[in-house]
């Protein structure tokens, strides 16, 4: 290691950014159909699809 800056990833930008626009529906798909279905699974799994939705966000910002 050299201590340098590491170089951006466009991939990675493009990737951030695609996520930022598609979990939010995701995330509304999921819980409607879970909600709809009665399942407490489903209702609960969109905790973690909102995790990935911030996750994606705090990359987003440090691109």
């Amino acid at each position: 290691m050299t201590g340098g800056h590491a170089d951006h990833c466009n991939v990675g930008i493009v990737l951030a950014a695609v996520s930022l626009m598609v979990m939010p529906f995701l995330w509304s798909a999921q819980h409607r159909a879970g909600r709809e279905l009665g399942s407490v699974s489903a209702v609960a799994d969109f905790e973690q699809t909102v995790m990935c939705i911030c996750l994606s966000a705090e990359c987003s910002l440090w691109a």
